[in-house]
């Protein structure tokens, strides 16, 4: 998910944690390789609710620095 302070990310919706009550700091970096190139970011935690179901204390990845996916993924349609 990209991060309030994602670089690179354009227009993209992006996760602000200080707008959620659940939010849990958890901060281990990761670093993944995609066929298109590498993200970067930090690991967090919060209730995350899809089409009406919550699950509780998630972990998730922020994303903050897509550089290695190039111009395609900012300003493209897709994530």
């Amino acid at each position: 998910i990209p991060a309030s302070n994602c670089t690179d990310c354009g227009s993209k919706p992006k996760y602000d944690a200080t707008k959620s009550s659940s939010y849990v700091a958890n901060g281990t970096a990761f670093n993944i390789r995609y066929g298109s190139g590498p993200v970067s970011g930090f690991v967090s935690q919060d209730d995350v609710t899809v089409g009406g179901l919550t699950v509780k204390n998630q972990l998730f990845a922020e994303v903050t620095d897509v550089a290695g996916l190039g111009l395609a993924f900012s300003v493209g349609k897709f994530d």
